[in-house]
């Protein structure tokens, strides 16, 4: 138990003191996004989960464009397991670059109540 325990700690420590690039290069967007193309259902093949993702199975994101110009978005997947109950979010997103479509503004509520705007970048179709 004692080395496991020695090992985690190595490991651990290591990672803290690990240094990211303080100067990362910039994602580069697609040039131009259809975006009316773009509407409809997407199926989530592979992702990075945030916390509200974790454990979430057959996930669909459905977009619609809305008439003042919004994207309405609903994520919903599986929770725990593909037959587990369906979990549905709701989220409204901005076009910050009209013209060509690649940078979003969703919104969304942390922690349940705290209203906050977070990037969504087209970077590959």
């Amino acid at each position: 138990m004692r080395p496991l325990l020695i090992a985690s700690v190595l490991i651990l420590a290591g990672c803290a003191t690990a240094k990211a690039d303080p100067n990362p290069a910039p994602l580069k967007l697609v040039d131009r996004l259809d975006l009316p193309a773009f509407m409809g259902d997407w199926h989530v093949l592979g992702n990075m989960p945030t916390a509200t993702e974790e454990g979430c199975h057959n996930a669909l994101e459905q977009y619609a464009l809305q008439d003042d110009g919004t994207i309405a978005i609903t994520f919903s997947c599986n929770k725990d397991s593909f037959d587990g109950k369906r979990d549905v979010k709701h989220f409204t997103a901005t076009v910050e670059n009209p013209g060509l479509n690649t940078e979003w503004r969703v919104k969304m509520k942390f922690l349940g109540f705290i209203p906050i705007k977070l990037p969504f970048l087209v970077i590959d179709l």
